[in-house]
């Protein structure tokens, strides 16, 4: 299986550029910094905003909760139930919340791992031309 990744980047100057891909969508990496509290609810509204989305319906979610180093790092656990992954997400798709460390690379390749498995479960509609 050949798999294409597009880091979009997530300033909010970048985000009205990403429904552009959706199309092409297969699955999810949402990376969250569980170091910054501040910005938990920010990055809920923005994965509530792009999983709205028409396109992006069904498709697995991956939720990296980055920076597990970091002392003050929210757990899994704790991420989960700030995000409230059930009810945001639903029982339309899968999900999965990974603990990573992206600058160690700790946790990177079985949280990519998941998604491309869950990705290849999914069929999409692929869009169809009217001629």
């Amino acid at each position: 299986m050949i798999a294409v990744f597009w880091d979009l980047g997530g300033h909010a100057s970048f985000r009205s550029v990403w429904h552009n891909y959706y199309s092409e969508v297969q699955g999810v990496m949402f990376v969250v910094d569980s170091s910054d509290a501040g910005r938990m609810e920010e990055a809920k509204r923005t994965l509530v905003d792009v999983l709205g989305h028409e396109n992006l319906r069904g498709v697995p979610v991956l939720c990296l909760a980055n920076k597990q180093d970091k002392p003050n790092a929210l757990s899994v656990q704790e991420l989960s139930r700030v995000f409230d992954f059930e009810k945001i997400l639903g029982s339309e798709r899968p999900f999965h919340v990974h603990p990573c460390c992206a600058i160690k690379g700790q946790g990177l390749e079985a949280g990519v791992r998941w998604l491309l498995a869950e990705a290849c479960k999914v069929q999409r509609k692929t869009p169809t031309s009217s001629i």
